[in-house]
């Protein structure tokens, strides 16, 4: 893993982890919990050494017998645990969509891939204190507005709808407003800075109406086309 930081995109670094996790050496867990903490460091932000290790893990978890739960993360792993993880994962998309686009390496692909299996082995979310939750639901909601995969949105909606129904109401219409309220802050400046005609505000308002109605469809679980 530190070898990636001098050499970034090294395939040869990629098979040996591979033929570690083949041979038992290196648990697919261990790498795992270990690969996306590191990908938070600037050291590991090539889009060829991320796409690398996302890759290891899916081929990983491919060659194995046992449930995602069991497989990408120990079974006997804490649920808070679990949500860091995912958490990590959600970081490293969102990383992964900063990058300008290589016809060699699909990290997008590989990362939300990675995501998707992490989060179905998300069960308890009780567990969540409503901080926890609202940090999650904030990174997420972020996430959401890059262009995803239909499948992969429909998988961050009804994973944002379980945190939502931890938060509770109050602090969902807490945030809402806090939304809404940047929402206007946001076109408020662009009137600003544009001579106001009838055509600007029609766009403005179906814009803001947009914006809110997507809000208002994650909080239900139903994915806006």
């Amino acid at each position: 893993m530190i070898l990636f930081g001098s050499y970034p995109g090294e395939p040869t670094l990629g098979r040996y982890l591979r033929i570690a996790i083949e041979q038992q050496v290196l648990s697919i867990p261990t790498f795992v919990t270990t690969f996306l903490q590191a990908a938070r460091s600037a050291t590991f932000h090539s889009p060829a050494t991320l796409d690398i290790l996302c890759k290891v893990v899916l081929d990983a978890h491919d060659a194995s017998d046992s449930p995602t739960l069991g497989s990408i993360l120990s079974s006997k792993m804490p649920p808070l645990s679990i949500f860091a993880t995912i958490h990590d994962a959600v970081v490293l998309l969102k990383t992964a969509f900063t990058f300008p686009a290589s016809g060699f390496h699909e990290l997008t692909t590989s990362a939300s891939e990675l995501l998707i299996l992490l989060v179905s082995c998300a069960s308890d979310f009780s567990q969540l204190s409503t901080g926890q939750a609202m940090n999650y639901w904030n990174d997420i909601t972020e996430l959401q507005q890059m262009p995803l995969e239909s499948h992969v949105r429909q998988t961050l909606d009804n994973f944002t709808f379980s945190l939502s129904l931890v938060l509770g109401d109050d602090a969902k219409i807490n945030r809402e407003a806090q939304m809404m309220h940047s929402i206007q802050m946001s076109l408020g400046n662009k009137t600003d800075s544009l001579a106001p005609t009838s055509e600007y505000e029609t766009t403005t308002f179906c814009l803001f109406f947009d914006n809110l109605v997507r809000l208002i469809a994650s909080y239900c679980g139903i994915q806006c086309v």
